[in-house]
C-alpha cells in the first residue's frame, strides 16, 4: 500500500491530541508515526488509511486517520475504548460520534505497533485487553470447531438445535421468530447463534419492526424436539436490554436492513 514518507497533523488532529492524548504533543505523535507507525488492515475508504502508533506517556496505542498520499493526519483517537478498555475502534472516518466500536483481530496491528516502539508489549491496560481478546478469540475458534465436528459426525439428518429470536416490545409484548431452515443449528454456542442471526434479523425486518420499538432482544438456542435424541443444553446471546442494543445486534440489524432494501430494489 502506497504511504507518504512523512506525517503532519492537521488543525483538527492537533485539537484531538489535546482532548484524547493530553500527555502527548502533536510533534511527538508525528515522530511516533514516522518512527514506528503501523498501517492497519482496517481502511476508512479511498485515500485514507488507519495508522496505529504507540503513545509512550499514555502506555496505549492510538489510531491516526491519514491521507496515504500526502501524509496529512485528519484526526487521532484512542484505539482502546476509554471506558470499556477491551475493544478496538475500527474507524470509518466518521469521527468518534458516528463510528462504531468493534472487537476484531486488528489487535495484531496494535500489538505490532507496541513492539515496534518498545520491543515488547508492556504490562498494563493494553496487555490485559490483548490477553482478554486472545482468550475470547480462542473460545470462539473452539466453538466453531466443535460445531463443525458436530456436523461431520452427526448421524441424524435433522439439526439437534433450533435458534429463535426472542424480543419484547416497549408495550411489554413478548414475541418469538424463527427463520425456517436457517433456524436449525448444530450446537448451542455463540458461533452458531451469530450464524443464524442474519436470517432471524431479516425475519424481524420483514415484520416491519425497528430497534426503537423494542425493549429487549436475544437469540436463544434450544434443543430441537423433532430429533430422535434431543440434547439437554441451551444457549442465549443477548442483543438488547432496557431498550439499549449492543454492537452485535445493531450491526446485524443494519446489515439485514441494507440487504432487504437491495432485494426490494431488484425485485
Amino acid at each position: 500500500m502506497l504511504l507518504a514518507k512523512t506525517f503532519t497533523l492537521g488543525c483538527h488532529a492537533r485539537e484531538r491530541v489535546g482532548e484524547r492524548f493530553p500527555s502527548e504533543t502533536p510533534e511527538r505523535i508525528e515522530q511516533a508515526l514516522q518512527a514506528h507507525g503501523v498501517v492497519t488492515s482496517s481502511a476508512p475508504s479511498g485515500d485514507l488509511v488507519n495508522v496505529a502508533f504507540w503513545s509512550v506517556p499514555h502506555a496505549e496505542p492510538g489510531i491516526a486517520v491519514t491521507n496515504r498520499f500526502t501524509g496529512e493526519v485528519l484526526t487521532v483517537m484512542q484505539a482502546l475504548h476509554p471506558e470499556l478498555g477491551c475493544r478496538v475502534l475500527l474507524t470509518d472516518g466518521l469521527g468518534r460520534g458516528a463510528s462504531t466500536w468493534h472487537e476484531h483481530p486488528r489487535w495484531a496491528d496494535l500489538r505490532f505497533a507496541a513492539i515496534q516502539a518498545l520491543g515488547e508489549v508492556p504490562e498494563g491496560r493494553f496487555r490485559e485487553a490483548l490477553e482478554e481478546w486472545e482468550a475470547r478469540a480462542a473460545e470462539r475458534k473452539a466453538e466453531a470447531l466443535a460445531a463443525q465436528k458436530a456436523r461431520e459426525h452427526s448421524n441424524s439428518t435433522q439439526e439437534p438445535y433450533l435458534a429463535t429470536l426472542r424480543f419484547v416490545t416497549r408495550e411489554g409484548q413478548a414475541k418469538v421468530l424463527r427463520a425456517g431452515a436457517e433456524s436449525r443449528v448444530w450446537a448451542a454456542n455463540a458461533s452458531e447463534a451469530e450464524r443464524a442471526l442474519p436470517a432471524l434479523m431479516l425475519k424481524l425486518i420483514a415484520r416491519g419492526v425497528s430497534l426503537s420499538e423494542l425493549e429487549a432482544m436475544s437469540v436463544e438456542i434450544a434443543p430441537n424436539p423433532k430429533v430422535a435424541e434431543p440434547p439437554v443444553d441451551s444457549y442465549e446471546l443477548p442483543l438488547m436490554a432496557h431498550g439499549i442494543a449492543g454492537d452485535v445486534g445493531v450491526e446485524a440489524f443494519e446489515k439485514a436492513q441494507a440487504e432487504a432494501a437491495e432485494a426490494a430494489q431488484t425485485a
